[in-house]
């Protein structure tokens, strides 16, 4: 099982440490040579991409040897997942040619990176309705202006509408890398996102004392992250 490491550059710096594995991305579809194949992408909590694998699915599926080591890949992540539900079906299988019977492990591990773009906008109200709420009082504090606003119709429902938000092009190469490549810069960039979403918190302490601590991760995503650290599969 081959490995590949690509290292991101020009992060956003972490709101907030988070002593976790962090997340994965699972991609299924035609490798290099036109064979199906499953993909997983690593990446870490602060957004960079830490390992990366493709395997044939006729080893993956039908290797129980196979099956385990991409299940160790996954197994303490959060797996980035969409309402088609291709990510749970691959692990569904994984699990099965791996040959553990543990139900459906990985259920509580599954975040939406779609939700987590709404959550992103969700915090930035909240903290916009403080800020409201204080000017409205009479005291005189700065409106709060960030880097990137988004319009009422910027509604993405799919990850390659968050692709298009973000500006990312499809990467060059085979579909599955391409799909796995493009989720996980996905990833990067609502990181990057959310951490700058969160900075203010370390600037104004009423936003601090309103709305606590700066978080690592939007809510979802950090609950199935939290979660799966914890995860320990008979491999």
């Amino acid at each position: 099982m081959d490995s590949v490491i690509e290292e991101a550059s020009g992060l956003a710096e972490p709101a907030a440490a988070l002593w976790a594995p962090g997340s994965a991305v699972l991609a299924a579809g035609e490798d290099e040579f036109g064979q199906p194949a499953v993909a997983v992408w690593q990446v870490s909590p602060d957004g960079h991409l830490t390992g990366a694998w493709v395997v044939p699915e006729r080893d993956a599926y039908n290797d129980p040897a196979a099956a385990r080591r991409l299940l160790v890949s996954i197994e303490r992540r959060a797996l980035a997942a969409t309402p088609a539900g291709a990510v749970d079906e691959t692990v569904a299988r994984l699990t099965g040619a791996a040959g553990i019977d543990t139900g459906r492990w990985w259920d509580k591990q599954l975040f939406f990176p779609v939700e987590a773009f709404q959550e992103v906008l969700g915090r930035r109200a909240e903290f916009e309705a403080t800020v409201a709420a204080i000017r409205g009082g009479g005291r005189t504090v700065a409106p709060l202006e960030w880097e990137r606003t988004f319009s009422p119709d910027d509604r993405p429902t799919t990850i390659s509408d968050l692709a298009r938000l973000a500006g990312i092009a499809a990467p060059a190469g085979a579909p599955v890398v391409v799909e796995a490549l493009r989720t996980s810069r996905v990833l990067q960039w609502l990181i990057g996102l959310w951490t700058r979403t969160e900075q203010p918190k370390n600037r104004r302490d009423y936003l601090r004392d309103k709305h606590g601590e700066p978080d690592a991760l939007p809510p979802a995503w950090l609950d199935a992250v939290l979660t799966a650290s914890d995860t320990r599969l008979p491999l």
